[in-house]
Order: structure tokens, then C-alpha cells, then sequence
């Protein structure tokens, strides 16, 4: 939805409030106002959307999935840890966008880690589950360099079967990637056909 620049009038007091309300809630001034707004007109904004969308993957993804507190509106964070040597810790996130009415997604991995042998191994899973996903490559980034990767969803119509597919999306990509480190590849293929196919 478009946002255009309003000059409106306000008491500063409230203007403070706002600000210390804002930041509390990990948002702007105008971000506020606009869902207070919104709240109070009972219209739904793109932020409702993105919220009920999150709320409903918070549900379907399983408890070995860590969810870290939401810095953005339109971004959830999570992290797992693989059984690798010091037990590293992998980074997931989901991003929504709003672009002329229609929503899309990614769904991003990456690790902070710089042992070279563990981004090996995460570069050896991002290649073996690329193969798996065969029919989406056009939807698959995969930067070998940083040991990253990413999949986007496109053409999110339903938000709650969004929610529940990239759920279970999100949790047979972890159950595999936990796979591979204990080098279970023929569980994985049983797996993805069994959630993915």
C-alpha cells in the first residue's frame, strides 16, 4: 500500500509518549501513529498481515527452533543449533515484502561462524537440498562464498496457507540440515518427498 508524507499538528507531550511507545514496540513515530490509526478506523494494515503471518509459522515450527525477538515488522528471526563439534549455532529468517498488493517472502540461512570446515559442510547441505528442490531453482540463491542461502516465495495469496506452508518448510529444512551433519542423506530424500512432494 502506498504511504505518502502528512503534515499534521500535535501536542509535543504526546508526540513524546509516542516516541517512547514506538520504541518499545521496535517501531517509528509514523509507524505508531499509522497503527493506532489503522486500529482505531478497524483497518488492516500490511504490518497486521505480516503479524498473523508470523504468528501462525511461530506455531507450526517445532521446539528445537529458537524464536529471537522480532526487530523488524516484516522480518521473524530464528535459530537451531547442528551436532557439529562445538554445537554451532545457524541463523534462519523470514522476510515478507509488499509490492503493488502482492506479497512475497523469503526465507533466508546463514552462520556467523568462520571455521571453514563447518561452512563446508553448510555449503555441502545448501547444494545436496538445492538438487532435492529441483522444480524451484529460479527461486534459490545460493552464495557459497559466505555459506548462505536463500528461497523465495512468490504469489502469497492465502495468508494462513502461506503460514502453515513455509512452516513446514522452515522444519523439514531443519530436520534435514540435522540430518546431514550426522550424514543421513537417504533419511533426508524420504523426508522431503514424504513434506516437500
Amino acid at each position: 500500500m502506498k504511504k505518502n508524507i502528512y503534515s499534521i499538528i500535535l501536542i509535543e507531550e504526546i508526540v513524546k509518549s509516542i516516541d517512547e511507545i514506538a520504541y518499545s514496540k521496535n517501531t517509528n513515530r509514523s509507524g505508531l501513529i499509522n497503527q493506532i490509526l489503522a486500529d482505531y478506523l478497524m483497518f488492516t494494515t500490511p504490518e497486521d498481515n505480516f503479524r498473523k503471518i508470523f504468528e501462525e509459522i511461530v506455531k507450526q515450527v517445532n521446539e528445537k527452533i529458537q524464536i529471537q525477538p522480532q526487530r523488524s515488522v516484516n522480518t521473524l528471526a530464528m535459530k537451531t543449533v547442528v551436532f557439529y563439534k562445538y554445537n554451532p549455532t545457524i541463523k534462519y529468517f523470514v522476510e515478507i515484502n509488499l509490492k503493488d498488493l502482492q506479497y512475497s517472502a523469503e526465507f533466508r540461512v546463514s552462520s556467523r561462524s568462520q571455521n571453514s570446515l563447518l561452512l563446508l559442510r553448510l555449503n555441502g547441505f545448501f547444494e545436496f537440498w538445492i538438487e532435492l528442490e529441483s522444480g524451484h531453482h529460479e527461486n534459490i540463491i545460493h552464495d557459497e562464498r559466505n555459506a548462505r542461502f536463500t528461497r523465495r516465495f512468490t504469489n502469497i495469496v492465502n495468508h494462513q496457507n502461506f503460514a502453515y506452508r513455509i512452516g513446514e518448510y522452515i522444519n523439514t529444512f531443519d530436520e534435514s540440515l540435522k540430518l546431514y551433519f550426522i550424514g543421513d542423506n537417504e533419511k533426508i530424500k524420504i523426508l522431503y518427498k514424504n513434506k516437500m512432494e
